[in-house]
């Protein structure tokens, strides 16, 4: 395949990705493995390493240098109990389930029926606290996700290699 060939290639993938991510078309992982496909019809090895990680998952305990180079790319830095710099590292098809999981317990919590008898004030007051802490749960998951999309697309020099 030509230079200019892959170039227009890699053009079409990451329009297809923009629409994919403003249509909510596919998930979060979806769009990580189409944009590994980007990265390949670059070649940008680095991209790709990095990828693997955010479809995957991070290792484990403490992040080697690579593992935390990706981790920063990808705006994962946490604090962690004690103040101290962290990551959280799972992959992002956990994210995704995070996100549908609590969207999922909002609709069985909006769904169940009132409650009634002298403990209705106290059964309510509980259901909406767990309404708050879930949809809190789910809007910070849903913001890593996008985040996580955004820099996707735009990482690495993806854009600058496509347009410059």
């Amino acid at each position: 395949m030509s230079s200019r060939s892959r170039r227009a290639e890699a053009l079409a993938v990451a329009e297809e990705i923009l629409a994919d991510i403003e249509l909510h078309r596919m998930g979060g992982l979806d769009i990580a493995r189409k944009t590994s496909r980007l990265a390949r019809l670059l070649d940008d090895e680095q991209a790709l390493r990095w990828l693997n990680y955010e479809t995957g998952g991070y290792p484990p305990g403490a992040l080697d240098q690579e593992a935390s180079s990706a981790a920063r790319a990808s705006r994962r830095l946490a604090k962690s109990e004690n103040g101290q710099d962290s990551y959280w590292t799972e992959s992002l098809g956990t994210l995704e389930q995070r996100v549908v999981t609590g969207a999922a317990e909002l609709t069985a919590l909006a769904s169940s029926p009132a409650p009634s008898g002298e403990w209705a004030p106290t059964v309510e007051n509980s259901r909406v606290n767990q309404r708050v802490t879930l949809r809190d749960r789910v809007d910070r998951f849903e913001c890593r996700l996008t985040l996580h999309l955004c820099v996707m697309v735009g990482a690495r020099g993806v854009r600058p290699t496509l347009y410059g």
